[in-house]
């Protein structure tokens, strides 16, 4: 259906562009790679046809079929691979999303004991209100409504959908990354952390002494620092070597180990394999 008045829509100051569309759909109409990126947003995944493979951080692999969705939280470095005949509508979220005019997203752990969550990579199915508002939603992209405001207030009845039709339980584990008592605190990590080389640095990029730092962190994420930057230095050097065509001794140099043998004993210990043997498995 044709947008009424469309170059009076692309003239507004409001008219999203592509960077910065909350919503955005994306066909593809043979197997490739979509995108391989680190998240400086958080974002909600719906694959509506087809099917989407994901490597998120430490979760790789993870299939997303037609009627699903999935959440890649800020901060994790991704790559989406898509079959044939995929269509995946993406929207981004802030933490300080509303539910609904009672309830934030963060109210979540109010609700549900999130402490008792074993987190694996959640993906919930797309169910029959919500499947109707996402190919609406699609449609009026694809006339080229793309008016700022008209994305906000389709977030905000996203959200309301959400918890209309999914359970608070099934929301804390689908959210679970960005959940925590320290909500801005934990969005200040996620966007510093790697430009920190360590924990000194990381909590003097967000202004605190590391007792302070540490103790803010174990209430956040439910572990110490030193062993989530660990977690995540692994990640990224598995992201590296899976992905980059960079050298192992490149990669090596980059997250400063002393050398290539030091490197090799690290991925050996962390992941059961060479840094050979993990890029001829994945190449």
């Amino acid at each position: 259906m044709s947008l009424l008045y469309s170059s009076d829509h692309q003239k507004c100051v409001r008219y999203a562009s592509p960077g910065t569309a909350i919503f955005r759909s994306v066909r593809s109409k043979e197997k490739n790679s979509l995108r391989s990126r680190d998240m400086t947003s958080s974002v909600i995944v719906f694959v509506l046809e087809g099917e989407l493979v994901i490597d998120c951080g430490i979760y790789k692999g993870m299939l997303v079929p037609a009627g699903h969705f999935a959440f890649l939280p800020k901060g994790s470095r991704i790559n989406a691979y898509a079959q044939e005949n995929t269509l995946v509508l993406r929207c981004i979220v802030d933490n300080n999303m509303r539910l609904c005019d009672r309830h934030a997203l963060g109210d979540l752990i109010t609700k549900v004991d999130i402490s008792s969550i074993v987190y694996d990579y959640s993906i919930l199915p797309v169910r029959k209100r919500l499947n109707d508002f996402l190919f609406l939603m699609v449609d009026c992209l694809n006339d080229g409504l793309n008016c700022l405001r008209y994305h906000q207030s389709k977030r905000e009845e996203l959200f309301l959908l959400l918890q209309a039709y999914y359970t608070r339980e099934e929301l804390a584990g689908f959210f679970y990354p960005i959940l925590c008592n320290e909500m801005e605190f934990k969005d200040l990590v996620l966007s510093n952390y790697r430009k920190a080389k360590d924990l000194q640095e990381l909590a003097a990029l967000v202004n605190m002494s590391v007792v302070t730092f540490n103790r803010h962190f174990k209430k956040a994420f439910f572990m110490s620092a030193a062993q989530w930057m660990e977690e995540q230095r692994a990640g990224d050097i598995l992201h590296e070597i899976q992905t980059s065509h960079k050298t192992f001794s490149e990669i090596s140099l980059e997250y400063n180990f002393s050398s290539p043998s030091y490197f090799t004993a690290f991925c050996r210990r962390k992941f059961g394999k060479s840094p050979k043997q993990i890029r001829g498995r994945d190449r």
